[in-house]
């Protein structure tokens, strides 16, 4: 609903939905599993071998809802799976990615920073997903930046292995990417 409600909106108010969000993110954080690994992908100096052994400790995967933020990525490849991939533009970084799912409908929306005196860069997918477990597939139809004009060349169907989703943690393995790709 909340990014329904952002769609066409300014800079200002989307990183206020987006700061807004991230606090409802933490305060969602009450597993000490969940708390653990989210701790662990945050630190500064990651221990990918912790963040495996964590992954690998995590519940199975439930059908996921909710909205989620981006925490961290093993891998630039495993990123460009889940998203529209044009945070591999020269001088361009992803800055945030959000991901919400309902029924069976999927948003994700991205924020690129750009170095220099640009402005960010949003980008939204929108489709459907399918569960199968453990084969998590998002399916984008459609995709538009922040000024509402068409990315071409983005609806496709991207396969991933659905880890864990609950209202704390959602990890998926951008298998396309390699082995442990977590995301």
């Amino acid at each position: 609903r909340e990014l329904r409600k952002i769609g066409g909106a300014g800079i200002d108010e989307t990183k206020a939905w987006a700061n807004s969000l991230v606090e409802k993110l933490d305060a969602a954080e009450s597993t000490e599993e969940a708390g653990a690994l989210v701790e662990a992908c945050e630190a500064t100096d990651r221990d990918l071998d912790l963040i495996d052994t964590l992954v690998a400790a995590l519940p199975t995967a439930t059908a996921p809802r909710g909205d989620f933020r981006l925490v961290w990525a093993k891998s630039d490849d495993g990123l460009g799976q889940v998203g529209t991939g044009l945070h591999r533009v020269p001088l361009a970084r992803m800055e945030e990615l959000f991901l919400s799912l309902n029924a069976t409908t999927v948003r994700l929306t991205e924020v690129i920073r750009v170095l220099g005196p640009f402005p960010n860069v949003k980008n939204v997918l929108e489709g459907t997903f399918a569960l199968k477990t453990p084969t998590f597939t998002l399916n984008y139809k459609k995709g538009y930046d922040g000024t509402g004009k068409e990315l071409q060349g983005k609806t496709r169907s991207v396969p991933f292995v659905l880890k864990t989703a609950d209202a704390d943690v959602f990890v998926l393995d951008a298998l396309s990417a390699g082995p442990r790709e977590w995301l």
